[in-house]
């Protein structure tokens, strides 16, 4: 599972490179704001997995 894990991350880190580069975000580290959305990502589709009302919690309401 870290191995999935590993790649998507670097997936993510790899386009927000782009997209630096691309003057479309401000520079900054690309590792670090990929670490910061990859758990943040983690965190609402646990949220949302342990949600009793999965539709409520999807529009924030749970």
């Amino acid at each position: 599972m870290r191995g999935i894990q590993a790649g998507c991350k670097d997936q993510m880190r790899r386009g927000l490179g782009i997209a630096i580069e691309a003057g479309c975000l401000p520079e900054r580290p690309s590792a670090l704001l990929a670490s910061l959305l990859y758990g943040g990502i983690g965190e609402i589709a646990l949220d949302l997995a342990g949600s009793p009302d999965r539709r409520c919690a999807h529009k924030g309401r749970a």
